[in-house]
């Protein structure tokens, strides 16, 4: 019965208003809603297509390419290899900012004038950092050595590339350094989520492909010196369910025991390099 419900993952916020864009009978809408939840509207008419938008809202803009980059559907060819922006509150049409089939093969993020895309190398797993800056028109390919989940500030860039660690890029110099070497000797499969307060990696120790992932996994809270803060086992996990972190939002870090369910766990991180420290459970 909520009234700010959306069914949309893609929502932001603008002067006074929430969007989320819309994929209804092939056609992708851009629409709003008062913070409230009230006065739900279609504000324009992104495109028609059998696939709907991946993207971001930016000051005031929603930058955005059709499909989910390394998601191909069955039966869907996507030939679409154009990277958009839009104007949120005005009348405006979708503008192509860039095009080519590097945009097929991206992820990107958006960091005030500039586009950072993660093109993924063909036949391989490893990635390539690219920068295009809205306000020159310029692409610059800045390194071979990089990975699809990363963060960005003005001044840096970070990845984690598996079990060989923390890359940073310096936007300042263009170089690209390995920061924080991290190395297990059972890797199993890593993840890195990068926040402005902590790094969390999380280190499922289970090596056999047959066996379900999320089942042993531990979570290392690194602060930005790299010193580990805290090494806890995700042991809430329901047995035979994929359960994870979820997000680190304001004071608190959510997971879910199953990831088919709503988060039902948080961490306090007021908590964290306490005797306090603990795993909560989200109480209705």
């Amino acid at each position: 019965d909520c009234n700010a419900y959306t069914g949309a993952h893609q929502i932001g916020y603008y002067k006074d208003k929430i969007y989320y864009t819309s994929f209804k009978m092939n056609v992708n809408t851009l629409n709003c809603m008062n913070m409230d939840g009230t006065n739900h509207k279609e504000i324009k008419v992104l495109n028609n297509a059998y696939i709907s938008t991946f993207g971001y809202y930016h000051n005031g803009y929603f930058y955005y390419m059709l499909g989910f980059p390394g998601l191909q559907l069955i039966g869907v060819t996507n030939d679409d290899n154009n990277l958009y922006r839009v104007k949120v509150d005005d009348n405006s049409k979708p503008e192509i900012i860039l095009t080519g089939d590097i945009i097929k093969k991206s992820m990107f993020y958006v960091v005030e004038d500039t586009i950072y895309l993660i093109v993924r190398e063909d036949g391989g797993f490893g990635c390539c950092l690219y920068s295009y800056s809205c306000k020159t028109g310029a692409l610059t390919k800045i390194s071979d050595c990089w990975a699809g989940i990363s963060y960005y500030t003005k001044d840096y860039g970070y990845c984690y590339r598996i079990n060989e660690g923390i890359y940073k890029y310096n936007v300042e110099t263009g170089e690209v350094t390995l920061d924080k070497a991290i190395k297990f000797n059972n890797h199993g499969h890593c993840e890195v989520r990068f926040y402005p307060d902590y790094i969390y990696l999380i280190h499922n120790r289970n090596d056999d492909y047959r066996a379900l992932r999320e089942q042993d996994l531990v979570l290392y809270i690194y602060n930005w010196d790299y010193e580990i803060i805290e090494t806890v086992l995700l042991d809430f996990i329901n047995k035979g369910k994929r359960g994870n972190f979820i997000t680190d939002v304001g004071d608190y870090i959510i997971f879910a025991s199953d990831m088919d369910n709503k988060p039902d766990y948080y961490i306090d991180k007021s908590e964290i390099g306490t005797d306090k420290f603990a795993f909560h459970k989200i109480e209705n």
